[in-house]
């Protein structure tokens, strides 16, 4: 393969990343002018090399190269087929060169929708979230000065603390539910205290203990079991959250 292929790459990445000296710059110009196939080069890869970053750009220099080793290897000795598998040679190239470029910019593409697709539940979670003030709740005279310390740094935002002062506590339906709030706002996976006292029918809690598990269920992108907890909570009219509810139902998150 003619190394003058390879070196259009080169060439046309510098003038892009604006690495030639001021004569350079005029001589490529004029170049691509009185050149076709440079342009022809130049048109394909100038639209693609501005979408590809840093790091996947000397990957795709990398896969070029593997490419162009490759192509090497095929070599034919008399000149008449040299200049047929010049002209193969370089048809292969540019399918190369495309279905790398392609390659990577679908995957830099999945990439970014994967992450936006987070950071959307991510938002709709925190919209939808409710700050819980905390409620004293008469305890055994034994565990009384533990939980009420656990509720004070809780409902001044020591989570860390009242966490630890809770796991110290009688696993109540209560204590089992602000265990669950503290976890969460410490960014700590909450589903299954949430699940534990939405499972009891006789808790104060339960109906709160849904709505949250509910969100998490959005957050994890658990789109099943959430649309069925849903369901249930939309019949549910005497919710404290209910208008959330309602609303929350509507969100695109659950149209599809």
């Amino acid at each position: 393969m003619d190394a003058h292929e390879l070196k259009y790459f080169e060439e046309i990445e510098r003038y892009l990343d604006s690495e030639m000296t001021e004569r350079e710059r005029v001589l490529f110009e004029q170049r691509l002018i009185e050149e076709p196939l440079l342009k022809q080069e130049f048109d394909v890869l100038s639209a693609v090399v501005r979408q590809v970053s840093e790091s996947k750009r000397h990957e795709l220099k990398t896969l070029l190269q593997e490419a162009d080793k490759e192509l090497d290897n095929g070599n034919v000795s008399s000149t008449s087929g040299r200049q047929k598998q010049t002209a193969i040679d370089g048809n292969r190239f540019w399918n190369y060169a495309i279905a790398a470029c392609i390659t990577l910019i679908v995957g830099i593409s999945m990439f970014w929708l994967f992450n936006h697709a987070d950071a959307d539940r991510e938002k709709l979670v925190a919209n939808y979230w409710q700050k819980d003030e905390g409620l004293p709740v008469m305890m055994g005279e034994s565990e009384a000065v533990k939980f009420d310390n656990a509720m004070s740094n809780f409902k001044v935002g020591k989570f860390d603390d009242a966490l630890n002062l809770f796991k110290q506590v009688y696993a109540s339906d209560t204590v089992i539910y602000y265990t669950a709030l503290c976890m969460s706002e410490l960014k700590q996976d909450a589903a299954q205290q949430f699940k534990t006292v939405a499972e009891q029918p006789n808790s104060a809690y339960q109906d709160k203990a849904k709505y949250y598990l509910l969100l998490l269920y959005i957050k994890a992108d658990k789109k099943a079991e959430a649309k069925t907890l849903l369901n249930d909570l939309l019949e549910n009219k005497s919710h404290p959250y209910y208008t959330l509810i309602e609303k929350l139902s509507n969100e695109a998150y659950f149209k599809d």
